[in-house]
């Protein structure tokens, strides 16, 4: 396999991954339920949001959710007691199960689409899949990306011309330089 083809299987990998989360937030919002710590006007946009727009935004070329893989460093070899209802429990076990998988193959792209540190990638690399679903069931490990700066969900929900949506990937790629939403596409519109 050419690595052009490799990245490209490694994108729709995590445009898949970012399916299945939207989806679980999606249902979420539509239920009036916690959205992992979203906001409640980036929850009510999402509960308006169509089929259409959340296709859209799994597209986005890096992923919605973040792996909280400090829960894992002093749980792996005695997890606790954890409560989390199955449909939590089995976005939680798809997505590590996911993750896993392509840290395994291609640790840059996990490093590059999922925003994980060199340490993450260890620390998932060096986990038995015999324990991952252990893992899932014993620790909350899920949260949205971008949890720092809320405005990224709403401009992605909603903005729809290519020339924002560019500005947006450059910042989701990097998100902590628009965490105050000043540097951001948001910022940047407001004052035009």
């Amino acid at each position: 396999m050419t690595r052009e083809a490799r990245e490209f299987e490694d994108l729709d990998h995590v445009r898949e991954l970012n399916r299945l989360f939207l989806s679980f937030l999606h249902t979420r919002a539509q239920g009036r339920l916690d959205c992992l710590g979203l906001n409640e006007t980036t929850v009510a946009t999402l509960r308006s949001a169509s089929a259409e727009t959340l296709d859209r935004l799994a597209e986005f070329p890096c992923a919605l959710f973040r792996l909280k893989l400090d829960a894992l460093r002093p749980r792996v070899d005695e997890p606790g007691r954890f409560q989390l209802e199955p449909a939590q429990l089995s976005l939680q076990s798809g997505i590590l199960n996911g993750v896993w998988h392509l840290v395994r193959r291609h640790a840059y792209s996990a490093r590059l689409y999922m925003a994980m540190s060199d340490a993450e990638v260890r620390l998932l690399r060096s986990t038995p899949l015999l324990d991952l679903s252990r893992l899932a069931l014993s620790v909350n490990l899920i949260g949205c990306a971008f949890h720092e700066s809320e405005w990224m969900w709403i401009e992605l929900l909603t903005e729809t011309r290519p020339e924002y949506r560019r500005c947006l990937l450059l910042v989701g790629m990097q998100p902590k330089l628009g965490a105050d939403g000043r540097l951001g596409v948001a910022g940047q519109r407001a004052s035009h």
